[in-house]
């Protein structure tokens, strides 16, 4: 291959190079220590689309995209979070919920910790005998919880619980019920009325097969 079909190649395959560089940023930006290392290499990278000969852009171009994918997959997986503790919660239960033994599982949305947004979703963990009355998807909860930071998996090969959440738009997490009281919603929500669905047509299955 001569040396100018090589670098005609390499422009005809621009895009899928560019998505692979910005995909390799995503990866960086999950392992980098701070967002600042993207911003003081976003300027450089830059400048290498500008400056360099026309054959060679393909390089800044790569350059950018994997600086971009690096400001881009930093945020997401080192989100901003409240501080751990007790908190007084509000939220609408926005998943169907599990129970394994007496402990019960959902995640909740527009959560209020303390009167303050939490700024995403939030997973909500509580031990019970039974299913406290009235509890069910679309209801508008309150109660006094602890706020926790959910952690990596320990081992490479172990599941990791803070990827997991982060993958659905979750950052932390609640454990706890403490003074739990349960109304309706009081006004239209979508996730709301899907996770009622939801619940009803497991509800549902769960009667018509066998244990």
């Amino acid at each position: 291959m001569t040396r100018e079909r090589f670098f005609k190649t390499l422009h005809t395959c621009l895009l899928p190079l560019c998505a692979l560089t910005f995909a390799a940023g995503i990866l960086l930006g999950r392992a980098g220590g701070s967002m600042l290392y993207g911003w003081l290499a976003l300027i450089p990278a830059v400048l290498a689309v500008i400056v360099m000969p026309k054959k060679l852009r393909f390089i800044g171009a790569a350059s950018v995209m994997l600086v971009l994918g690096f400001l881009w997959g930093y945020p997401a997986f080192h989100p901003a979070m409240q501080e751990e503790g007790l908190y007084r919660v509000q939220g609408v239960m926005a998943d169907v919920i599990t129970v394994k033994g007496q402990q019960h599982r959902t995640v909740l949305c527009d959560v209020t910790l303390n009167g303050q947004p939490a700024g995403s979703d939030v997973y909500w963990t509580f031990y019970a005998e039974e299913m406290p009355e009235g509890l069910a998807p679309g209801r508008q909860v309150s109660f006094e919880g602890e706020l926790y930071h959910p952690s990596s998996a320990e081992n490479p090969e172990g599941f990791n619980f803070r990827e997991y959440l982060l993958g659905s738009g979750i950052s932390c997490a609640l454990y706890g019920n403490t003074g739990l009281e349960v109304r309706p919603c009081p006004y239209f929500s979508l996730r709301a009325m899907a996770a009622s669905v939801r619940q009803s047509l497991s509800d549902t299955m769960a009667q018509a097969m066998s244990p």
